[in-house]
């Protein structure tokens, strides 16, 4: 390899700094960021997901058991399934 480097490993190496010397985590501030963001890639950013709340269902394969019956005869009322 050559002693220079190239225009597009210099300008991601740029951008790179300019990620983690301005984002939310390390300090700075989601709106700088977002717009400096959104001017690198000449798109809007989305704004950032909400958390969902996770379901936590039973391990137990009795309850699973059920529940897949349950979904089976909604799916399939007419026929008599177990």
């Amino acid at each position: 390899m050559s002693g220079q480097e190239s225009p597009e490993r210099r300008a991601r190496q740029l951008r790179r700094a300019w990620i983690l010397a301005h984002h939310p985590d390390r300090g700075g501030d989601l709106d700088t960021f977002q717009a400096g963001l959104a001017e690198l890639s000449g798109r809007p950013v989305p704004p950032p997901a909400a958390a969902r709340p996770r379901v936590v269902r039973s391990r137990n394969p009795v309850r699973r058991l059920r529940r897949f019956v349950r979904r089976l005869r909604r799916r399939q009322p007419h026929r008599t399934l177990l």
